[in-house]
Parts: structure tokens; sequence; C-alpha cells
């Protein structure tokens, strides 16, 4: 059964008339006519030094509206009893291309003013990165339906994208992920689970804990050899907890990890919060602490499918020592 038939307790944001503050910021016109005018005097730095783009990046942040600061800071440092925070009525331009078929296939001015903007707000919580070994193209990913993936268990396809932590295998996955909405559907939903809402029993998290999961690299890595894999825990074991969950990657080690795995599904299923992204929504979330996933949905290939960017935010560099590859902002 599709999951948004299953879910009893969804929070609709297109649909809520009582959108809280704590998770959503809208931006006022004035607001919004600032921000673009800011991204627009932007000074682009033609190097590929990874100090040299966040300095840019954060001078230009130093720039935007308080109220805007502010609540990224307040989300970096205190969080929020969901784990994510949405942005709405930031500035686009008029003008985006058709919804391209392929990923190399985007060329478009629109999109890299959005893809600045996304930047900008990105590194006020941490190092905006990318992987060196990932099916990309920059430090900014375009994420839309691309047909031959559509049956495949990656962010492009059309099938249920399964729940998952965004990278979850790697030891540089995101503390934070960003989804930018460009082109929007209606009908496509983006759903979240913080770790902290599940409802498990103590035996379940107690397993849980346990490094008893083996979890592989996922098909947006480029991997001529064997995919790698690692033990893990779901749960860190405590009360706020982070969790690496990615069934579509992963596999319990007995048969008391798997039905607590199937435990866990079955909260999400009850528990999820569920998105409809409009253009100009920006989504953080904190990838220590929720999963996401997608619907299953029908795209037309008609160049007005659903289009977001992503990036991936670490909070600390230190993180990256042993994987950054020479002064850029990419790890292997």
């Amino acid at each position: 059964m599709e999951l948004r038939k299953e879910c009893s307790s969804i929070i609709n944001m297109r649909d809520s008339d009582t959108l809280s503050t704590s998770v959503v910021l809208v931006l006022s016109e004035l607001e919004k006519k600032k921000i673009e005018k800011i991204i627009g005097e932007h000074q682009s730095v033609e190097s590929d030094d990874g100090a040299e783009i966040m300095y840019s990046y954060l001078e230009t942040w130093t720039k935007f509206p308080e109220r805007i600061k502010k609540k990224l800071l307040e989300f970096k440092f205190k969080g929020n009893t969901n784990s994510y925070l949405l942005l709405k009525n930031l500035p686009l331009q008029a003008g985006l291309c058709p919804t391209p078929p392929k990923k190399h296939d985007v060329i478009s001015r629109e999109r890299d003013f959005a893809a600045l903007l996304q930047s900008v707000i990105s590194v006020s919580l941490g190092y905006l990165y990318n992987f060196k070994d990932k099916i990309t193209s920059g430090l900014v990913d375009d994420v839309f339906p691309i047909k031959q993936d559509s049956n495949k268990q990656v962010g492009t396809n059309s099938v249920f994208l399964e729940w998952h932590v965004e990278d979850g295998f790697h030891e540089m996955k995101a503390d934070y992920v960003s989804l930018f909405c460009l082109r929007e559907d209606h009908k496509v939903q983006t759903y979240l689970m913080p770790a902290r809402h599940l409802n498990l029993s103590d035996s379940d998290e107690r397993q849980l804990s346990k490094f008893d999961y083996l979890i592989w690299e996922d098909l947006t890595f480029i991997n001529d050899g064997e995919l790698q894999s690692s033990k893990v825990q779901v749960l860190d074991g405590t009360s706020d907890p982070e969790i690496i969950y990615d069934p579509a990657y992963m596999e319990a080690c007995s048969n008391e990890s798997k039905d607590a795995m199937a435990a866990v599904k079955e909260s999400i299923v009850k528990n999820c919060i569920s998105l409809s992204l409009a253009e100009g929504d920006l989504l953080i979330f904190d990838n220590r602490r929720v999963v996401h996933s997608r619907n299953a949905y029908e795209p037309k290939f008609n160049g007005e499918d659903r289009w977001l960017l992503r990036t991936l935010i670490v909070e600390s560099w230190w993180k990256a020592k042993n994987k950054k590859v020479s002064s850029t902002l990419f790890v292997n």
C-alpha cells in the first residue's frame, strides 16, 4: 500500500492553516527582494580552493536580512522538535529552462542563481561539500526524474523512494541536507521522520543500538569494483538519537535485528511528516536525526517535471581530514 495512504499522522505543510513558526519561516516580499539583490551582486570566485569559496559565500551571507540569519543560527544551535526547517518564498529568477532529461544537460543561468542562493544559505550551517566519486557535476546536485532511473533506488527515480539518511554508509555523511524547489509538482510528497519520534519498545531500541546491520554504498557512487559495506547501528542509544537507516541498501545480521528494523518501518509509517514543496521553498533537515523518502509518482518527461537542487553540509571540516581532496570542497 502506498505510504501516503498508510500514514495516520501526517502533517501536510501545503494544506495546513497553522504552520508552526518553529519549523517554517515565510519570507516577506521585502526580504525576498533584498536577497535577490544581494545574490545578484555576489562576486564569484574563479578558484577550486575551498577556503576562498567558503569565504565568498560567508561574506555574502552576512548581508542577508537579520530575521533569516537569526532563524538559521537558532536552528543550528538549538534545533527543533522535528529537526527540520522550511524557508518559504525565496527568490527565483523567471525563465527557468525545461527540466532536463539527463544530469549533464543542465545549462541555465536561472538554475545557477538558485544554486548560488542555496549555497550561501547552506554555509550558515557549516561546510558545503560533495563527493568526488558521486555521479554529479559540482557542489550542488540537481534532482529531477530520469527515465532510465525510474525503477532504481536513487533520488532520480519515480517509484517510491525508500526511507534513508543521505549517504548513511559513508563516514562523511552529511550533518545537514538542503533541498531547494525550482519547479514544483503538487502530487509529489517529501516524507520526513525524526528519529526522536519513533515509537519503539525498549528491547527494539537496545537491539537497534547494536552494530548488527550491514550497509552498502548506493548506486549514486561511481564504483568499478565490489560494493563496499560496513557494520553500523541503526540508533545510537541516546535520548535524542542519531539514526542510520536505509533498508534498500541495508541488511540485518540476525533475526532479532531484522524484527527491530521492521518495528522502525511500522513506526515511520504511522508517524511520518509529509511536505509538498512549492517553488521557492528551501527545506533543510538534520541528516543525523531524520530519515526521509518520497512517494511514487508519474513524471511526464516533457520539461515540466519537478526539479530540486540539493546540498550537503558538514558542521566540522575536521570530519573530512582523511577524505578531503587537496584544498577543494570535495571528499573521497
